[in-house]
């Protein structure tokens, strides 16, 4: 039997513990700090994931029915994301800290 999801109230916030990605169910872990490398999302009940909403529904409503390229999606996806992540701890981009709008987008632009 699964979680049933429905009998939890909603935060604002989740964490999401990244995973290795060698498919051996283990966290990925900041060498620094010893801590589990994390990502502090927006929910649906926030504030800031009910502005980018709306800000999304504005503008797709100026664009219309226009049909969007790949890159148009994938950038469209990195802001979305990058406007509901509150923190990244534990990672960073070349030595760069990623805790700015422009680097959390660089991370989530990444192939």
């Amino acid at each position: 039997m699964s979680f049933n999801l429905k009998t939890k109230a909603l935060n604002d916030t989740a964490v999401v513990t990244l995973m290795n990605p060698d498919d051996s169910g283990v966290a990925l872990v900041d060498p620094d700090t010893g801590l589990d490398c994390t990502i502090t999302i927006f929910g649906r009940t926030s504030k800031e994931y009910r502005v980018w909403a709306a800000t999304a529904a504005r503008k797709a409503e100026k664009q219309g029915k226009k049909k969007l390229s790949i890159d148009e999606v994938a950038e469209n996806t990195a802001d979305f994301l990058t406007a509901i992540t509150k923190s990244v701890s534990g990672i960073d981009l070349d030595g760069e800290v990623l805790d700015n709008p422009a680097s959390i987008k660089k991370m989530y632009m990444l192939p």
